[in-house]
């Protein structure tokens, strides 16, 4: 991932950078996961938002699939 302000990865300099390891060139990629927060190459913080968003609406749809099984306090420990 490079990683760089929006005016410079969009220039034409950007498609011209290839990285090596050893023969192999490496991969490009937009984001990745490091240890726990999503960082994409614009440093956003939009892909994080996105997937945490995803665990809490799941969590909360499970929540409220079990809701009328178990007492309010184990709910509210929950």
């Amino acid at each position: 991932m490079v990683v760089g302000s929006r005016q410079k990865l969009l220039g034409d300099s950007y498609d011209e950078i290839n990285i090596k390891f050893g023969n192999h060139l490496i991969s490009r990629i937009n984001h990745a996961k490091s240890l726990g927060p999503i960082i994409d190459d614009r440093l956003s913080w939009s892909n994080h938002v996105n997937e945490v968003s995803k665990e809490v609406f799941s969590a909360i749809g499970a929540l409220r699939r079990v809701r009328l099984l178990i007492s309010q306090s184990t709910a509210v420990l929950i």
